[in-house]
């Protein structure tokens, strides 16, 4: 067992010894363990004497009567790499250790954050980001997590939820100490209020796949907005018995809802727009067609009562929405039927958010192709490529997601399993010289973004791509090679790996565009004239700047 973490567990004077011992025996051997006694009202006193005692750059705080699995503690610290607080989610065991409630890690979101506490007690911290935020406040009788929490993200500090490592204990969220003034709340909150700013939307969400990141959480970060995962949000109804209406958070703004196509948020969008409170819907894939489409059996499900999405359920909502959000205009074109406006939005990244590791030095060339099972029917378009890539003594062949078993023996290369965890993926991205990115001709795959050349981009990695509509806003030759067939890609594979420094170049320039043009910060105007138009019809843009309006149906 690493050595780089301590647990921390603040133990009252008067608390039940075998807490302590039930929660010391669930870790896995070797752990350094900090007891710190403490009186009732001294939490934050005990917290602080605990981080000062590490002698590790981490810690993890356990409270009397929580445990953890063997997997939890190195699945954490293996996550927790430039994040200052990685937390797991939580199960409430009832009176026989029967597992009664999961609390799933939610996604961090700032503005959420300062309505409430939705991280579990039990956290990985960063002592450097503990000492540098001050510590736990001593003058608080409750929430002293949460206070912490909310100094650290003012200070800018990273979080992470780790839905996969679980912590389980008897003490349930509701049974957490929630006594303070209504005065000390409102202070507290009042730390991390993004310089007093309402939020503009609030976006809705299931499930955290990397596009929820990319999507919903990177616009968040800046608009400022709240985000909200569906499987876990709770829906309130009026407190007149005889109304149905459903209540909705204060200031709500705009609901931006993500992959829409169940009853849940059918429900949602109708209620939201009777109530006066705009709704968009964002796609970024084009789930108007039926064929060619990896996500098949999602759309054919038409009329399927036993079905929660559905085609059907899909085009229903986005009619009642009053607008839709595209990641491309070619996507746009598509959703121009349903008669509502359309806000491009392209694709971003946070450059922050990118691992800083350094690419192995051993004299070979790494060509990996990067691919979920709905790229399958773009894999002819880079088999000759690799095959002859996998032929050089020189180079390594990595394939992450798509295990393309037809090629057999043919093909010489290195296979990842694919991961919805994007610190796994930016991590074995970073290790490549080269990045393929095909995508085929068919209306499905020419609505797709250009997501994967800007995770190739910026992490140094020269990107092959096809010429198509997904790229239209990179440049062949400067900042890319761009292939139109079988041929092309062989031709460039080859190219680059007999010339080295080329690759070395383009990816220069990739990594340059990038960070110029193609940064969420620099280019979140474009979500907040989406919210904007849908909620006034005005634009935000100078008279001058009008050409970049978001285009309407």
């Amino acid at each position: 067992m690493s050595t780089d973490f301590s647990i921390v567990i603040p133990c009252r004077r008067d608390e039940d010894e075998e807490e302590v011992e039930n929660t010391k025996s669930s870790l896995p051997g070797g752990t350094k363990v900090i007891v710190v006694a403490y009186d009732e009202g001294n939490l934050g006193a005990a917290l602080n004497a605990g981080a000062e005692a590490a002698s590790t750059p981490y810690i993890m705080v356990l409270h009397p009567g929580d445990m953890t699995d063997k997997h939890c503690l190195p699945f954490l610290q293996s996550l927790a790499w430039n994040v200052d607080c990685t937390y797991p989610s939580f199960t409430v065991l009832d009176e026989n250790g029967i597992p009664e409630h999961n609390y799933p890690a939610s996604v961090f979101c700032p503005v959420r954050l300062s309505k409430s506490n939705f991280i579990h007690r039990d956290c990985f911290l960063k002592v450097e980001a503990i000492k540098d935020v001050g510590g736990w406040r001593m003058d608080l009788e409750a929430m002293s997590h949460w206070d912490l929490y909310l100094r650290m993200a003012k200070a800018g500090k990273t979080f992470k939820a780790v839905r996969e490592a679980i912590v389980v204990g008897y003490t349930k969220p509701s049974d957490w100490p929630l006594s303070l003034t209504t005065e000390k709340r409102e202070e507290i909150q009042s730390e991390i209020a993004p310089n007093g700013e309402i939020p503009k939307a609030t976006f809705f969400y299931q499930l955290s796949f990397p596009t929820t990141y990319y999507r919903c959480l990177l616009p968040a970060k800046y608009l400022p907005a709240s985000c909200y995962d569906l499987e876990t949000y709770e829906i309130e109804f009026s407190d007149n018995e005889d109304e149905t209406t459903l209540k909705f958070p204060d200031h709500t703004g705009v609901g931006i809802f993500q992959f829409p196509g169940d009853a849940l948020r059918m429900v949602m969008v109708k209620e939201m727009e009777m109530q006066g409170i705009r709704t968009l819907i964002e796609v970024d894939d084009n789930y108007t067609v039926t064929t060619p489409h990896p996500h098949s059996g999602w759309v054919k499900k038409i009329g399927d009562k036993g079905s929660s999405h559905s085609l059907e359920g899909h085009c229903k909502i986005v009619a009642e929405s009053s607008g839709v959000i595209v990641s491309t205009p070619h996507l746009g074109s598509f959703y121009k039927q349903f008669g509502k406006p359309i806000y491009v939005c392209p694709n971003q990244i946070e450059p922050d958010d990118y691992p800083k590791l350094v690419k192995p030095d051993d004299g070979k060339i790494r060509i990996g192709w990067f691919a979920s099972g709905s790229h399958k029917g773009d894999a002819y378009l880079i088999e000759r490529a690799l095959r002859w890539a996998g032929k050089q003594d020189n180079v390594e062949v990595i394939v992450m997601g798509l295990y393309p078993d037809w090629w057999g023996d043919s093909i010489k290369f290195t296979h990842y399993p694919w991961s919805n965890d994007l610190s796994v993926y930016h991590a074995l991205i970073s290790n490549l010289d080269i990045g393929l990115a095909p995508v085929r001709g068919d209306p499905w795959s020419l609505s797709r973004s250009d997501l994967k050349a800007l995770d190739y981009g910026i992490q140094d990695v020269c990107p092959i791509i096809s010429n198509n509509a997904p790229y239209y806003m990179w440049t062949h030759e400067e900042n890319c090679l761009k292939a139109t067939s079988p041929k092309e890609f062989y031709y460039y594979v080859k190219r680059l790996i007999e010339h080295p420094e080329e690759a070395r170049e383009i990816s220069s320039r990739a990594k340059e565009y990038i960070l110029k043009e193609r940064t969420i910060e620099r280019n979140v105007w474009r979500w907040q004239e989406a919210i904007e138009f849908s909620k006034n019809g005005k634009s935000l843009l100078k008279s001058k700047d009008k050409k970049h309006a978001p285009q309407k149906a």
